[in-house]
């Protein structure tokens, strides 16, 4: 197994951009994730840090590609899964009462990862939302009992979304998750980032 960081985190400073990669390898991180960019690229070679282009872009030819989508519609998500090979279905809070068991057992039978970003829901009301965080609830139980693929990731784009596992772990706890959530931190089959990309 290798271990796997998916940078979200928005920055043009190449200075810093280094430094995150140093403190990303420090950590014990093999591969690394960014949206593509050639002097992001540069600086992992010259760290010796591998890494995978994050793209929502189905045709791209390139090898070491995580091809995601962002849930938009049941019915959109599943025409374009049946036509390219897509790696991860992100689910936003807001659309997360729009999950079914019918769409993750879909997803799931063509090795799709069904991803939910935990800083979505650092801004939202609990309590004003308590819809919401039940079916999120309902979902992850479902998914972990039935072994189907999920990534509970931080999806940080700016670093005060940073948050450490045990954080994350300690907010689950509280909707009674925490025997289910340390099952599913990210820690991803090399075979899941190295395939050989087919449309």
């Amino acid at each position: 197994m290798e271990k796997y960081c998916d940078l979200l985190i928005k920055t043009n400073n190449q200075e810093e951009f280094k430094k995150i990669v140093y403190n990303i390898k420090k950590f014990g991180c093999e591969y690394i994730g960014f949206e593509n960019d050639e002097n992001k690229k540069k600086i992992c070679e010259e760290l010796n840090v591998k890494y995978i282009i994050r793209t929502k872009e189905y045709n791209i030819k390139e090898k070491n590609v995580l091809k995601f989508i962002y849930f938009t519609n049941k019915q959109e998500v599943i025409n374009i899964i049946k036509r390219y090979k897509i790696n991860l279905l992100t689910v936003r809070s807001y659309d997360i009462i729009n999950i079914d068991e019918k769409l993750i057992n879909f997803i799931s039978q063509r090795n799709v990862y069904f991803e939910i970003l935990y800083s979505d829901y650092l801004d939202i009301n609990i309590f004003k939302n308590i819809k919401l965080i039940k079916k999120l609830s309902e979902i992850i139980k479902y998914c972990i009992r039935k072994e189907k693929p999920i990534i509970i990731s931080s999806g940080a784009e700016y670093s005060n979304q940073i948050k450490a596992p045990r954080e994350i772990l300690g907010f689950f706890s509280c909707l009674n998750l925490e025997g289910y959530i340390n099952k599913s931190l990210i820690t991803l089959p090399e075979s899941f980032l190295t395939y050989e990309n087919k449309t």
